[in-house]
């Protein structure tokens, strides 16, 4: 986690600093990605703790508020909207691109 508020405040850093000269800066931050990575976690983790896949899968998509891991497509049409000019005014900002995901 620290990590992750460490690459927030480096990009509001970022922007401090360029924005004067008209460069955004942006985080995006994707939840679960539908992916061959997040199937491999989702294997070793349910190995670990001795339930199904589909078990760990569901108390997963309990923690998104649209009950869905994103896809790669959700993560690039985020960047790709920030980047065109519809978001020309968006800088500064950590983009959760994740269907509202708490921790359960």
């Amino acid at each position: 986690m620290a990590s992750k508020w460490a690459l927030v405040g480096f990009v509001k850093s970022l922007l401090m600093e360029l924005g004067p000269f008209g460069i955004r800066a942006n985080a995006v931050c994707p939840g679960n990605v539908e992916s061959e990575r997040i199937e491999r976690v989702i294997s070793m983790e349910s190995a670990a703790r001795g339930i199904s896949r589909e078990e760990l899968r569901a108390q997963w998509m309990l923690g998104s508020s649209m009950r869905t891991f994103v896809t790669p497509q959700d993560v690039a049409a985020t960047v790709l909207f920030v980047c065109s000019d519809a978001g020309v005014h968006i800088s500064g900002q950590a983009l959760a691109v994740d269907g509202h995901t708490e921790f359960v």
